[in-house]
């Protein structure tokens, strides 16, 4: 099974979505057919993210609120810690929120990242990290599934 680290835009997207790649990647991991890893840290900004007054319009109507998505994600991700020697590494990116995930990926030795963020898309091959997009990684999973 494939571990990865899904950005929290990601996730935002995925739960929002219905047809998204983002909502594929969510179902390809409710199959248990990848691995969605995420730490406390990812958790925090997802829960404050969620909450935001731009969500407002999803909680107005109804179909979601905060607290409901908060859980879901907790339930849907694996929980890891990056270890010590991970969490003090220095990682050169211009949005520095974004350095957990990478974090996170060499931590528990997942190999990829999907991101739709530019910045973190920029860091592609970082200490052998591929960082994609969710349509990249949809694509990618099909086509290997098929074969």
């Amino acid at each position: 099974m494939i571990s990865v680290i899904p950005d929290t835009n990601v996730i935002i997207s995925g739960m929002m979505g219905y047809k998204s790649p983002s909502r594929q990647i969510l179902n390809l991991s409710m199959a248990r057919k990848i691995k969605l890893i995420g730490c406390s840290q990812t958790l925090s900004e997802f829960s404050t993210r969620v909450r935001l007054p731009r969500m407002q319009r999803y909680w107005q109507k109804k179909y979601f609120s905060p607290e409901k998505l908060v859980r879901d994600y907790q339930t849907m991700m694996l929980m890891h810690e990056p270890l010590p020697e991970f969490e003090a590494m220095k990682i050169e990116i211009q949005d520095k929120d974004d350095a957990i995930f990478f974090k996170l990926a060499l931590s528990c030795n997942a190999r990829i990242i999907i991101s739709q963020d530019k910045h973190a898309l920029a860091l592609h091959g970082f200490r052998g990290l591929k960082v994609v997009t969710p349509e990249k990684f949809v694509e990618v999973y099909t086509k290997l599934k098929q074969s």
